[in-house]
């Protein structure tokens, strides 16, 4: 099973691409030497924060970093550092800048202080040659786009560039968001671009912007029919899955939260409740009672949600030997491949059937799923998963 479905075949397609003939000339693992090289040189030290289970990592150093015009911008501009967050001082580093997601890319001064950052992987070199220049410009980084804002600066030009830094370094966008909102009139909330910001970088449930459209809903969603109830579905699940995991949960606090979305009345309520509980269950390993609830839901509330269904059916096929639920399971993966046939997708529903003890069943939509991610340009470690499994399922 592989729960990245769509995403890898993609990556695996372009690998071919981009790869050329120079890369990045990184240090490996060692702040100090970078360090040194940033004090002699005065230039910014790039370091690829990255694991080593890290797929988008692997990809971007092997099609991103060995691009000849992304490689030949670096080396010219930067002190370039490969930093593992997992081992020596990478685990340090990895704790002073909060880095929680990988990869995430910095770029640190010769005192060691951050002045830009980008989360995640971007396909296309020339966003790689922009963020540079972007870390390397004053005005225009993570640090100089603070001290503009908190200088006073706030037009919407600004405001909007200002936005999509922090979204894309994965830094807060309240305080910005708060100070914008302060200035507008309340029928301002409904003109295009003000909206655009709001779905765009607005993640709260209870901010100026939200409460508007939560008071007015009638009102914005005939002016904005499809993004409303999405918008609203969103910010109210993470709103109540911040709850179940993770150092802030609260179990009180958790189902407060579930009462209010129901109050309100939030489109796919039902669903988010259900997420809750069942993230509640896994949380606690209470698999049995997971699976019951699952099986019985799973299929009615996220029809449309072709990566949930995939994963729900996967952790069925983990969790449980109850015939009935592997049964539905399969019938989740039906729907996917109905919609979109998918090497992930047909692996697990292979497994599902073999664990039902269909092996030639569970052997034809193996091979399905191997010929697919062939053609799909499937990494040849995927593909060994993919193969190796089959070989079990003809012992």
């Amino acid at each position: 099973m592989k729960r990245i479905i769509i995403t890898t075949l993609f990556i695996g397609a372009l690998v071919s691409t981009f790869a050329q003939n120079r890369s990045i000339k990184f240090i490996d693992n060692s702040i100090d030497k970078a360090m040194e090289k940033a004090q002699k040189t005065d230039k910014l030290i790039f370091v690829d924060a990255y694991t080593t289970w890290c797929g988008p990592c692997k990809w971007m150093a092997a099609n991103m970093f060995t691009n000849d015009t992304v490689a030949d911008f670096f080396n010219e501009n930067f002190i370039n550092l490969k930093l593992d967050m997992e081992k020596g001082a990478g685990k340090d580093f990895a704790k002073t800048h909060s880095i929680r997601f990988y990869p995430t890319l910095l770029f640190i001064n010769k005192n060691g202080e951050l002045v830009h950052k980008q989360v995640g992987t971007m396909r296309i070199p020339s966003n790689y040659v922009d963020l540079g220049k972007n870390a390397n410009n004053p005005k225009e980084n993570l640090v100089g786009m603070y001290q503009r804002f908190t200088g006073g600066e706030k037009s919407q030009e600004f405001i909007e560039k200002y936005l999509k830094v922090l979204k894309s370094a994965y830094e807060p966008t309240d305080e910005v968001l708060n100070i914008y909102y302060e200035g507008l009139s309340e029928d301002q909330f409904l003109n295009p671009e003000t909206f655009d910001i709001i779905v765009l970088y607005d993640k709260s449930v209870d901010s100026k912007a939200m409460t508007y459209i939560l008071e007015h809903r009638d009102e914005v969603k005939s002016a904005y029919p499809e993004q409303v109830d999405e918008l609203l579905y969103r910010n109210h699940e993470s709103w109540v899955m911040e709850q179940v995991s993770g150092k802030q949960a609260d179990r009180k606090e958790m189902e407060k939260r579930m009462i209010a979305v129901k109050k309100r009345n939030i489109p796919g309520w039902q669903k988010i409740i259900l997420t809750t509980d069942l993230k509640e269950l896994q949380k606690e390993k209470r698999m049995a009672e997971f699976c019951e609830i699952a099986a019985a839901d799973v299929g009615e509330y996220f029809a449309d949600d072709h990566y949930a269904l995939n994963n729900f059916a996967w952790t069925l096929f983990e969790n449980t030997d109850n015939k009935e639920y592997l049964r539905e399971a399969i019938n989740w993966t039906d729907i996917v491949i109905a919609k979109l046939p998918n090497p992930g997708v047909l692996d697990t529903k292979a497994n599902l059937l073999f664990k039902l003890d269909r092996k030639k069943e569970a052997i034809k939509v193996q091979t399905e799923a191997i010929e697919l991610g062939k053609e799909n340009g499937m990494s040849d470690i995927e593909l060994k998963d993919y193969q190796d499994t089959l070989k079990k399922f003809k012992k």
